[in-house]
């Protein structure tokens, strides 16, 4: 009997088996359909899906609103999930509706009692756990719940909150936060507060969070950002308000976030600056000319304390700027835009001790230096970033600043403006980045600095990453990187027709024929171009040395003998992070086949027209070791998908974003 069938998968604890026999029993065995969507609601909620279990036990209701099963089988569902009171409440429904001489009668008046002695029986977690366990708990706590729990629970609850300084070490404050003006007044916790940010459209909100640092409240803030992201939150009084409260905090405040657009009424650089005199970083943005902002330094003082300065105005000239670099001389890292080009005519006299210098750099996002870091065996520019998509900087600039750094340039990311007549390689032919280990090339509008600065690292030895954004001659950079050591981290991006092919399969080639036992091999390659050819793929796949492979936007039409090879090599190599985006060519075989990879850590898939659920749930199925797994844009793979791979892959974060 089917039903009897069902219970032995049951009792051999093979739910997923009683799932899908009662799941397709229904039809063929209609008489016995309560007690089949029984057994099914139960093999549900063993297996977690309490959601589907809910839904059978109420169907069951729903039908026979007078028979005790369905009853039992919801109140003992939720009391699975520890929701005593609706279990009860779902007994009390069932002994108002189920006849009192009924059989199951009792069976209902039992569950009852049971659930209502667990209810009685519950455990506060919070007050009986370790303080350091507790407060761990707490600290990831969404702010908005750390706030119920001070004010709604317990007053158990909330003397443990109040005493968790961590829990309120960062604080955010938005209009749409209950926290705006309620926990001010309460000095345990804003005098625990290392990091405040506020960002607000309220005059109101401004004013309560100012006169609180000012009175000294915020005890051991550190990092502030002040976001008034209203014009009408800047008046003469908010701002002389916020100065006030600057003073106030100077002796604690090591970082300053402030972006604003007023334009009538704004914070004086110079005024921040002498008020807030152990400031060690500034991120300053404004809507205005820095010119207009900027203030008068006194001369013959500097700030000691500054060490990192990031600047945003809609213009940040020279002449402008010039003293406040001058009255901070001890910068180590300094980003201003947007900036003319004069600035590197004396940037370095200015700031003597400069290590990272970004100028006109718009996307790029530079890490929080470790202002604590011993740097007195660092000396000269270390890092040089710039790229301006609407005005790159000009050769004739740029060149003379590479050339007085280059003794100590380590990291160079540039895109250059060269338009002018001069005779770039006889001027610039002692030009020697002979310490470079990280260089980003992009573009630019001509190919003249790319043969200049090729020129520059060819003798180079230290170099380790190269990221080439575009080139007008790749014949020209594969026959430089061919006579140079090898480069363990390798980026060939934006490059839409790859002429010489045969250049890049000799590269390829030569990367594996290199033993992993030398000390510089070939370690991660980024290929992202739209013509590639059999040749250089299967020359890739025999890089055995290679840990990371990222190959998107290849359209062009690779053989599927070539793909299988390739796809086949990162098995074999043990290949630990693939990125793979909008190849046509790769099919849920290869997708599968990447769960055989043993040390496969991360796995990213965007915009592959061509692969489906199937080939997610079989490389699920073999549980590779996976630590983050991301599906994007792929449009035949569906939420079906994402539900086995987050069934199979239980230690892995996953995001999925398709249909």
């Amino acid at each position: 009997m089917i039903i009897d069938e069902i219970q032995r998968a049951i009792v051999h604890r093979d739910y997923s088996r009683a799932i899908e026999m009662a799941s397709t029993a229904f039809e063929s065995h209609q008489q016995l359909w309560p007690s089949i969507l029984d057994c099914r609601a139960y093999a549900l909620a063993m297996q977690g899906n309490f959601g589907d279990a809910v839904t059978d036990a109420q169907d069951i209701i729903a039908n026979e609103p007078t028979i005790a099963r369905g009853y039992i089988r919801l109140g003992r569902i939720y009391e699975m999930q520890g929701k005593q009171l609706d279990a009860i409440d779902i007994y009390n429904v069932g002994l108002q509706s189920v006849p009192t001489r009924s059989r199951d009668y009792s069976l209902i008046k039992n569950g009852k009692a049971t659930a209502t002695r667990r209810n009685k029986r519950r455990v506060d977690f919070i007050s009986r756990l370790p303080v350091k366990i507790t407060d761990e708990i707490i600290t990831r706590l969404p702010e908005e719940s750390k706030l119920l729990c001070l004010r709604g629970v317990s007053p158990v609850w909330s003397r443990i909150f109040f005493q968790c300084a961590k829990a309120w070490r960062n604080m955010i404050i938005t209009d749409a936060s209950s926290s705006v003006t309620w926990c001010v007044p309460r000095h345990k916790i804003t005098a625990s507060v290392e990091n405040l940010t506020l960002d607000t459209f309220s005059v109101g909100t401004w004013k309560t969070y100012m006169v609180a640092l000012r009175n000294g409240r915020f005890e051991r803030i550190k990092t502030l950002c002040l976001i008034p992201t209203s014009a009408k939150v800047m008046n003469m009084h908010t701002v002389m308000l916020a100065t006030n409260a600057l003073y106030q905090i100077n002796s604690t405040l090591t970082t300053l976030v402030l972006h604003h657009n007023a334009k009538r009424v704004t914070f004086i650089l110079a005024e921040l600056l002498f008020a807030l005199s152990n400031l060690k970083r500034l991120e300053y943005t404004t809507t205005q000319p820095l010119a207009d902002v900027i203030g008068q330094f006194p001369p013959s003082k500097t700030h000691d304390a500054l060490l990192d300065m990031r600047l945003k105005s809609p213009s940040i000239e020279g002449t402008a700027v010039a003293p406040l670099l001058r009255y901070c001389r001890k910068l180590r890292v300094l980003v201003l835009n947007v900036c003319d080009d004069t600035i590197l005519d004396f940037v370095n006299s200015a700031c003597p001790v400069l290590e990272i210098f970004a100028c006109n750099s718009d996307d790029l996002v530079l890490p929080a230096v470790d202002h604590s870091a011993d740097t007195s065996s660092t000396t000269g520019l270390q890092e040089f970033y710039t790229r301006k998509k609407v005005r790159p900087e000009s050769a004739t600039a740029v060149l003379p600043f590479l050339r007085r750094n280059s003794v100590s340039l380590k990291k160079i990311s540039i895109e250059i403006f060269d338009r002018g007549s001069e005779d770039l390689d006889t001027i610039y032919t002692d030009l020697k980045l002979e310490s470079l280990e990280d260089l980003t090339l992009w573009r630019g509008d001509t190919s003249r600095f790319q043969s200049l600065i090729l020129r520059s690292i060819s003798n180079t030895l230290s170099l380790t990453h190269l990221s080439v954004m575009g080139s007008y001659n790749m014949s020209e950079l594969l026959n430089t990187l061919n006579a140079m050591p090898q480069i363990r981290f390798l980026e060939l991006a934006y490059i839409w027709d790859i002429a010489d092919s045969t250049s890049l399969v000799r590269l390829f080639e030569t990367y594996a024929a290199r033993s992993p036992q030398y000390s510089r091999t070939c370690e991660s390659i980024k290929l992202k171009c739209s013509h590639i050819t059999d040749e250089v793929i299967i020359a890739l796949a025999n890089v055995s040395t290679l840990k990371s492979v990222t190959l998107e936007n290849l359209r062009s039409s690779i053989s599927p003998g070539a793909v299988d090879s390739f796809f086949s090599s990162l098995v074999r190599n043990s290949v630990a992070h693939v990125s793979l985006g909008e190849m046509d060519c790769i099919t849920d075989k290869h997708i599968s086949g990447l769960g055989d990879i043993r040390g496969l850590e991360s796995l990213h898939l965007d915009n592959l027209k061509n692969i489906t659920d199937s080939c997610i749930i079989a490389m699920a199925d073999k549980k590779p070791a996976l630590q983050r797994f991301t599906v994007t844009n792929c449009d035949r793979v569906t939420g079906k998908a994402f539900t086995h791979a987050r069934k199979n892959l239980k230690y892995t974060v996953i995001k999925f974003n398709c249909q």
